[in-house]
C-alpha cells in the first residue's frame, strides 16, 4: 500500500508540479517567504516616486541579500533599481511569471535574505516614514531650447 501511495504521489508531482509551501505568500513576495524579507516596494509606490536612496541603505546594511524585481512592470520603472543593485554588487532576479501581477497593491520590488530575518515593518514607506512624502521621480531637466526665430526678436 505504501509503495502504491508513493507511485501516486510521484505521478501527481509529475502532472501538477512539486507542492509549494505557502504558495499565496510566495506569490505575494515574488517567490520568497515573508520572514526572509527586509523591505518591499509596491507597484503603486514605485510609480509615485523613486526609492533608490532608501534601497541603497538596505543594500549597505544587507549586501548578501537578493533583490527580486517584478519584470511585468514597465522597464522604465524597474531599470533604475537594476542599475542600483548592479552598482552595489547586489544580486537581483527578474520575476516575469504571469502570477506576479502589476496591480497597485502587488509588489514591484522585494529585497530578501536567503534565510529568515523577521524584519518588521517591510513596507518601504513605513520603514522610512521621513521620506514617504511624495517626491517627484528624478528626471533630467531639459534645457530650454530657443528656436531659430528667437534671433529676430530684437
Amino acid at each position: 500500500m505504501t509503495e502504491e501511495n508513493n507511485v501516486q504521489d510521484r505521478l501527481k508531482q509529475g502532472i501538477y508540479g512539486q507542492r509549494k509551501i505557502n504558495p499565496d505568500e510566495q506569490r505575494h513576495y515574488l517567490g520568497t517567504f515573508r520572514e526572509r524579507v527586509y523591505v518591499t516596494i509596491s507597484c503603486q509606490e514605485i510609480k509615485e516616486r523613486s526609492w533608490i536612496n532608501q534601497l541603497q541603505q538596505e543594500f549597505q546594511a544587507h549586501p548578501q541579500a537578493t533583490l527580486f524585481i517584478n519584470n511585468n512592470l514597465n522597464h522604465d520603472l524597474v531599470h533604475p533599481y537594476m542599475l542600483a543593485a548592479s552598482k552595489a554588487n547586489v544580486h537581483f532576479t527578474l520575476k516575469s511569471d504571469p502570477e506576479f501581477r502589476t496591480d497597485p497593491d502587488k509588489l514591484a520590488i522585494v529585497y530578501a535574505a536567503a534565510d529568515a530575518v523577521y524584519q518588521s515593518p517591510v513596507d518601504i514607506s513605513q520603514r522610512y516614514p521621513d521620506s514617504a512624502a511624495p517626491e517627484p521621480k528624478t528626471a533630467a531637466k531639459k534645457p530650454h531650447k530657443h528656436g531659430f526665430f528667437h534671433l529676430f526678436k530684437h
